[in-house]
């Protein structure tokens, strides 16, 4: 399967990826180091943390590079009359005279939204 990103993201998948390398690897190997030489391997509870989080790293690292080689890129233009990728749409709710990003009222958004997303037409409309 591959995931639908736009350029930004992949660029910002790429950021992660350096900044991974160069600053996370880089502690991750020195806290591995230093709780190496507190003794006994077998009973050292910040050694076995200290590996886990490098190899945490070291996943999200594939993770990142694979999703970048089998993504397919998408636009994230659209026309100015459609909602796109990462636009940022407002709702407008009658029965509150409200208007709301979902910001303030993500908890709240889909028990006024029908099973398809679609405001109630009863008493909702799109804005």
């Amino acid at each position: 399967m591959h995931d639908e990103v736009t350029e930004k993201d992949i660029e910002r998948m790429k950021e992660e990826i350096e900044y991974r390398k160069l600053v996370v690897r880089k502690e991750a190997l020195e806290a591995v180091k230093e709780a190496r030489a507190h003794g006994d391997l077998s009973e050292n509870f910040e050694y076995h943390a200290a590996k886990k989080d490098k190899n945490a790293n070291e996943s999200r690292i594939r993770y990142l590079e694979r999703m970048i080689k089998t993504a397919v890129v998408v636009s994230d233009e659209s026309k100015s009359d459609e909602v796109g990728i990462n636009n940022k749409v407002t709702l407008y709710f009658e029965d509150d005279d409200e208007e709301d990003t979902g910001d303030n009222r993500a908890r709240k958004l889909p028990e006024r939204l029908d099973f398809y997303g679609i405001p109630n037409r009863k008493s909702h409309s799109w804005s």
